[in-house]
C-alpha cells in the first residue's frame, strides 16, 4: 500500500515538472522577438534594419535609391542634412525628397521667402551617391561653382579653394580668370592665370613690387605682416597708396604722442629690415616690426653695440661712451655696466 502511496506521488511530481517545464519554454518563445530587417515603421519614422542592427547616422542605397538616416536611426525626410566624410576630410550635404529617397545626379531648387516680396531663389546640385556639389564641378556641358554647402554662385564673381577666381555669367556658368590684373567686388587683384590669384605673398609685377592678403586682395597705404613658414618669422611690408611697396627706401612717421619721428627701412622685395642692418655703407638696429631703434644699447651675436639719436649703430667701447648726452660705460669684457656700482679711475 505504502509503495502504491509513493508511484502515484512520484507520478505527480513528475507531471508538475513536465507542466512547469513546457509552460516555461512557452512563455520564453513568446518573449523573444523576431530579428528585424529592412523597413520599420515605429512612432510615425522610418527606420532600417539590417539582421537586427538598426541603420544610424549614414547613408545607405536601398533598392536602388540612397536614404539618410540621422543619430537616432530616423530616416531624413524632405530636408537638408550632412555627415563629416573623415576620409575625405570634410563634410558631404544631401537632400532627401518627400518619401526620403535622396536627389541624385538631379538638381534641387529652393525658394525662401525672408519676409520679402522677393523670394531667394537658390540652386543646388547632387551628384554621386546624393552629395552635393562643391567647388568648380562640370554638370551636363557647363562648369559651375560651388560652395561648401553646395550653394551654387550667382552671377558675378566667385573665389574658392587655393584663391581661385571665376566668373559667373547671368545663368551660372563659370569661367577662370585670364592672366592680369582684375578689380573684383571694389578690390584690385592680380591672376596667374586659369584663375588663381596671388595671395598672401608678395610679388613682383612690371618692374614693381605688390603684397596681397590671404583672399587675393592688394593691399594699399598700410603696413603688412606675412608669415614666413620656411624661417618661422613674419616679414613686414609696407604699401603705398597705389599698392607699390617702398622698396630699398626709408619710410617715416611723426607720433605727436612721443614728439619724435619713428624711421623704418624696406629693402630687396620690400623687405623690412629687421636687427642689425647696413643702410648705405652705415649700420642700424631694427625691431621685429621694422621700426629702427634708436638712444639704447643692444646685443648681436655676443657682442655690445650703442645707437644714437639718428639710429646710428657703433660698438661699445671700453670706457666711457657717449650717445648724444647720455653715458655708458663699456667693461674690459665687452659688456655694458648695468644695475651695478663700479670703482673707475680710482671714483
Amino acid at each position: 500500500m505504502k509503495k502504491k502511496y509513493c508511484l502515484i506521488i512520484c507520478a505527480a511530481v513528475v507531471f508538475t515538472l513536465m507542466v512547469t517545464y513546457c509552460c516555461t519554454i512557452r512563455v520564453h518563445a513568446e518573449e523573444t522577438e523576431p530579428i528585424k530587417n529592412g523597413w520599420v515603421k515605429e512612432d510615425g519614422a522610418w527606420y532600417w534594419y539590417q539582421d537586427g542592427v538598426m541603420a544610424a547616422e549614414t547613408v545607405l542605397k536601398i533598392d536602388g535609391a540612397y536614404y539618410g538616416f540621422d543619430a537616432n536611426g530616423r530616416m531624413y525626410n524632405n530636408k537638408d542634412f550632412f555627415f563629416y566624410n573623415d576620409n575625405e576630410g570634410h563634410y558631404n550635404w544631401y537632400r532627401a525628397k518627400e518619401g526620403g529617397k535622396l536627389y541624385v545626379n538631379e538638381w534641387y531648387k529652393k525658394t525662401e521667402n525672408n519676409g520679402t516680396d522677393t523670394p531667394t531663389v537658390t540652386w543646388y546640385y547632387y551628384g554621386a551617391e546624393g552629395k552635393s556639389a562643391e567647388g568648380y564641378v562640370k554638370v551636363g556641358n557647363h562648369y559651375y561653382c560651388f560652395s561648401s554647402s553646395g550653394i551654387m554662385a550667382d552671377e558675378g564673381y566667385y573665389i574658392g579653394a587655393g584663391c581661385r577666381c571665376f566668373s559667373i555669367d547671368q545663368n551660372g556658368y563659370a569661367t577662370p580668370l585670364e592672366a592680369g590684373w582684375h578689380k573684383i567686388y571694389e578690390r584690385d587683384r592680380y591672376c596667374l592665370g586659369d584663375g588663381y590669384l596671388v595671395h598672401n605673398e608678395a610679388k613682383q609685377i612690371d618692374n614693381n613690387w605688390y603684397v596681397f592678403d590671404s583672399n587675393g586682395t592688394l593691399i594699399k597705404g598700410q603696413d603688412f605682416e606675412i608669415y614666413d613658414s620656411e624661417t618661422g618669422e613674419s616679414v613686414w611690408y609696407r604699401a603705398k597708396a597705389d599698392g607699390t611697396l617702398y622698396v630699398n627706401s626709408w619710410y617715416s612717421v611723426y607720433n605727436i604722442d612721443y614728439k619724435r619721428t619713428f624711421w623704418w627701412y624696406y629693402g630687396e622685395e620690400g623687405k623690412a629690415a629687421n636687427g642689425l642692418t647696413l643702410v648705405d655703407n652705415v649700420y642700424y638696429f631694427f625691431h621685429p616690426t621694422g621700426q629702427m631703434l634708436i638712444r639704447t644699447l643692444f646685443s648681436e651675436s655676443g657682442k655690445w653695440y650703442t645707437v644714437n639719436n639718428s639710429g646710428i649703430v657703433a660698438p661699445l667701447e671700453a670706457g666711457w661712451n657717449k650717445i648724444d648726452d647720455v653715458y655708458y660705460y663699456g667693461k674690459t669684457d665687452g659688456t655694458p655696466a648695468q644695475s651695478e656700482a663700479l670703482q673707475i679711475d680710482n671714483v
